[in-house]
């Protein structure tokens, strides 16, 4: 496996230390979309420095080179990421996803004037133009979403966007159906670290900040619990794989399921202390990434520690 280091843009951090990005590309790897910013601690529930900007960056050349988008939307329903607001950026921006064609690619932006409501905006030719889809309600906690998670293009869904949205907002889990452009809101008390969806939407897990990790495989109608773990860092979900990961603990603890949740694999990486801010799954295969840019790969599907990935591989990413 060889990997090339991506240079051509740079995140800012909005604290003191280094910043916090999610990202996502097509499956052939040509259209990519990063979101760059900072959270002062992912898995605490702290405010969040507004004193500097998050960025959203996309390369439709396979990473050769990337434009930093600033605006989204038209007409009353513009965004400019940049402006100000009483000395600080109106705007906040949480994560990126975008379909495995990298033709609709999704971003939710956080209004820090008007109640801290967010902002779904969707583009649909590969993130050259972007749409406002729809927005939630204020967020009296003032907290950001964390993640969402999109589906692949639905059959006679909504035009614009035909893809099934799922993210946590006021400690509910939330659904947007492509079919009848509307949400439906599951659990309460809930605050997710991560949050993951099936290609057809029908299958979500998410992984708990200081709670309980759930799954559901009715487009989040009803719910089970994860076993064995009472928080989770991150998770992922392929066909009928799923996987959640722990966090703050010597062993980190790793649930996987290759039949949608029936049954559970449990599996540790030992004497780690470092967090897991990103996993990802296919093909009985898992590639964890965390704090400092350390990653992991293994078969979750063995009862034992993951190897560590080779040295040719973590001198691209130091730590």
């Amino acid at each position: 496996m060889s990997i090339t280091q991506v240079s051509s843009f740079q995140g800012n951090s909005i604290a003191s230390d280094f910043p916090s990005n999610r990202m996502d590309c097509s499956s052939d790897g040509q259209h990519i979309v990063v979101f760059a910013g900072k959270r002062d601690n992912r898995f605490v529930n702290t405010g969040l420095n507004s004193t500097a900007p998050s960025q959203i960056w996309i390369s439709n050349d396979s990473g050769q080179s990337f434009r930093n988008q600033t605006t989204f939307g038209t007409g009353g329903d513009f965004k400019n990421i940049e402006q100000v607001y009483y000395g600080n950026y109106r705007w906040l921006l949480c994560s990126v996803k975008c379909s495995s064609t990298g033709q609709y690619m999704l971003t939710s932006i956080q209004d820090r004037q008007n109640g801290y409501g967010n902002y779904f905006q969707y583009s649909n030719d590969y993130g050259a133009t972007w749409y406002f889809l729809f927005n939630t309600g204020p967020n009296t906690k003032s907290e950001l979403i964390e993640d969402f998670s999109i589906s692949e293009p639905i059959e006679g869904g909504n035009q614009n966007f035909p893809c099934y949205i799922t993210f946590e907002h006021r400690g509910q889990v939330w659904v947007w159906s492509p079919l009848t452009s509307t949400s439906t809101q599951s659990l309460s008390n809930i605050k997710v670290n991560d949050i993951s969806m099936s290609s057809d939407g029908s299958k979500i897990v998410f992984a708990g900040r200081n709670q309980v990790c759930k799954f559901s495989t009715d487009f989040g109608s009803t719910w089970s619990d994860v076993p064995n773990l009472t928080k989770g860092g991150c998770c992922s979900l392929v066909d009928n794989q799923m996987i959640v990961v722990d966090y703050d603990s010597e062993t980190k603890s790793i649930e996987y399921s290759t039949d949608s949740g029936s049954s559970w694999t449990s599996s540790q990486i030992s004497s780690l202390s470092e967090n897991f801010h990103e996993v990802s799954i296919g093909s009985n295969q898992i590639v964890l990434c965390g704090e400092g840019g350390k990653l992991y790969l293994g078969d979750p599907s063995r009862n034992s520690s993951l190897p560590k990935m080779p040295n040719s591989i973590q001198s691209v990413f130091p730590g």
